[in-house]
């Protein structure tokens, strides 16, 4: 059975919240490998407002590095 939250934004939320709180840890960079195919990921980042700063192939992967410097300021 699929979460009644799919889809609904949940992920984008915990992973806008998620690099804020790492950032403000000093982490400076987040880093995923994500499949070529999955392109819900790929908006889910995107709607996170992270965008990777690199990106490599491999076997139907893509390697992401996100520069946390980079995030936009988080609104109340």
């Amino acid at each position: 059975m699929a979460h009644n939250d799919h889809l609904r934004g949940v992920g984008t939320v915990l992973l806008r919240r998620l690099a804020h709180i790492a950032h403000a840890n000093g982490i400076r960079h987040l880093v995923a490998d994500v499949l070529t195919t999955n392109h819900l990921m790929f908006k889910v980042l995107h709607d996170a407002s992270l965008h990777p700063q690199h990106k490599s192939y491999d076997s139907g992967a893509v390697h992401l590095d996100i520069d946390l410097a980079e995030l936009k300021p988080e609104s109340d």
